[in-house]
């Protein structure tokens, strides 16, 4: 039997089970997404949601808080179906900036 379970955020435990949101919600999925990007860089949105359980409107707004914070770089690449697909990278001082967060009492 193989069991899934649902991803949570390292520093509050809250889950990231879909539909459910609270006050810094975006702030700890992407402290959850970075420490993932970091040792499993140069995928793309769908790719983290697909490998993390995390669901996709979850890891989307994780990233939006992410590059908001420059904790992310990305590059883009061209879709066969048109548009762009970014692919993300972790910068090296993203744990200065989460510890800044916790700090704030954002995570």
């Amino acid at each position: 039997m193989n069991t899934k379970t649902t991803p949570v955020c390292p520093y509050c435990n809250q889950e990231f089970a879909p539909g459910v949101y609270w006050k810094w919600a975006n702030y700890c999925r992407a402290a959850y997404l970075i420490m993932f990007i970091d040792s499993h860089p140069n995928l793309s949105a769908w790719e983290m949601h697909q490998q993390t359980g995390v669901p996709y409107k979850d890891v989307t707004g994780g990233l939006q808080k992410a590059r908001e914070w420059q904790i992310v770089v990305t590059e883009d690449e061209q879709r066969e179906q048109g548009g762009k697909r970014f692919r993300y990278f972790a910068v090296d001082n993203w744990k200065d900036t989460l510890t800044a967060w916790e700090n704030r009492g954002y995570v």
